[in-house]
């Protein structure tokens, strides 16, 4: 009888270990399942819905950290402001499908001609923001040069009639002066209504 006592015991002890092991997996597996939908609505929330790309928020954490990091390491870098010339008169006369077309297609575009280091969302509507990390204003501006050049090529049947073109305007962040990523935006923002206007004349 003490023997059957012991080997109920013995069963008990087993089952109770063996359900403690499931009831770890499940917690493990309840655990790893948060942490993804955790990071992928954190994506949500850093991602534009119709490009695919950055959205405002994200662009602007990051340029907060290169800002701190610059401070720290003595390292400059330069944004490229840029919107997409003629949106409207698209939107107007071919439709809001195809002006979301020309905007995804400008995105993919642009990503494929940045290097890997190089930063790029959209901030709404038509304008977009190249963030080029420990560069300077020549690195920049090829770069850009390169994605214009390549704008009209290999383009969607949809876009077949549009002139593709984007106006650009730059600023550099330096260390030694004290601004924010606000002032570069705002500085970059006005350069390109500059060469909008320069363009159009």
């Amino acid at each position: 009888e003490m023997e059957n006592v012991f080997l109920n015991l013995s069963k008990r002890v087993t089952e109770h270990i063996s359900n403690q092991e499931q009831d770890k997996k499940k917690l493990s597996e309840l655990l790893k399942e948060k942490e993804l939908l955790a990071n992928k609505l954190k994506d949500i929330a850093s991602t534009d819905d119709l490009t695919n790309i950055r959205n405002r928020r994200a662009l602007l954490e990051i340029m907060n950290i290169l800002i701190e990091e610059a401070e720290n390491s003595s390292k400059s870098f330069v944004i490229c402001y840029f919107d997409v010339d003629g949106l409207k008169k698209t939107n107007d006369s071919l439709g809001h499908k195809t002006g979301d077309s020309l905007l995804k297609y400008v995105a993919e575009k642009v990503k494929k001609n940045l290097r890997e280091s190089d930063i790029f969302g959209r901030m709404g509507g038509d304008e977009f923001l190249i963030i080029f990390p420990d560069s300077d204003m020549e690195q920049a501006q090829k770069i850009v040069n390169r994605i214009k050049d390549n704008l009209n090529t290999d383009k969607p049947k949809e876009l077949e009639n549009i002139i593709v073109k984007i106006s650009c305007g730059y600023s550099t962040f330096k260390p030694s002066e004290n601004i924010t990523a606000d002032d570069l935006l705002v500085e970059a923002d006005k350069a390109m209504y500059r060469n909008k206007n320069k363009d159009a004349e």
